[in-house]
């Protein structure tokens, strides 16, 4: 992801994009026509670390478009989608991966073998971390967790990019145009500062008492749903 990416806090609204990354495209890649794919019925093989690992590698190929998400960036996005109301379909959210606009796939994915493989490792990874947010306690188990090993400058960028990726799932949200109150607000603001910069977090004059971990975890104890995977299992 491209580190120019960022969203920015209006006092009159939540979101205001700023340079997305690689900006999506206003004509599609050649690909497939696929069907939307039914989200509950999929990912329900157990998702090992080395099925997460493979997803990272994957997402790495060069034949992605410019902008698409790499595995920090993809569990922001899919932790935003599993603990905030936002409403978004497939047809929605599943592009945001490949940063492409409309439905059509780009071509790494463009064989019903390759985009449904995909597409399952997806869902795989989106119940791996709902499960650890259902833990008692709640947990979030993260690909920070293992970028915590790296040297301080990749850790950061890491951050970024999965702040990015839950920025971005909100930013498509119509549930979120208007500014919430006062707890969520700050919440969206600890996560929303790390898609930053350190040199910009300073600029915005204002830090979060919250820690990013910590603002995920408050969304999950107050959820009603999982998003795409449906209804919480008591």
């Amino acid at each position: 992801m491209s580190t120019s990416s960022h969203y920015q806090f209006l006092s009159d609204g939540i979101w205001s994009q700023g340079e997305r990354a690689g900006k999506r495209r206003t004509k599609a890649s050649a690909g497939a026509d696929l069907l939307t794919p039914d989200i509950p019925q999929l990912g329900q093989a157990p998702f090992t670390a080395d099925d997460e690992q493979a997803l990272a590698q994957r997402l790495l190929d060069k034949r992605w478009p410019r902008g698409s998400l790499n595995i920090c960036g993809l569990e922001g996005l899919l932790t935003a989608l599993l603990v905030l109301p936002l409403g978004l379909r497939p047809a929605t959210w599943l592009p945001l991966i490949w940063n492409e606009p409309g439905w059509r796939v780009p071509p790494v994915l463009g064989s019903v073998e390759a985009f449904n493989h995909f597409i399952e490792a997806i869902v795989g990874f989106m119940r791996s971390i709902d499960q650890a947010l259902r833990d008692e306690p709640p947990r979030l188990a993260s690909t920070l967790v293992a970028a915590a090993g790296l040297a301080a400058a990749d850790v950061a960028q890491a951050r970024r990019d999965w702040a990015r990726g839950f920025c971005l799932a909100v930013s498509e949200s119509e549930n979120f145009k208007a500014r919430p109150d006062g707890p969520i607000y700050d919440a969206l603001f600890a996560i929303a500062v790390q898609s930053y910069p350190a040199s910009e977090q300073a600029r915005l004059g204002r830090r979060s008492a919250l820690t990013m971990e910590g603002a995920v975890l408050g969304f999950a104890k107050t959820r009603a749903t999982r998003g795409p995977l449906g209804a919480l299992i008591v």
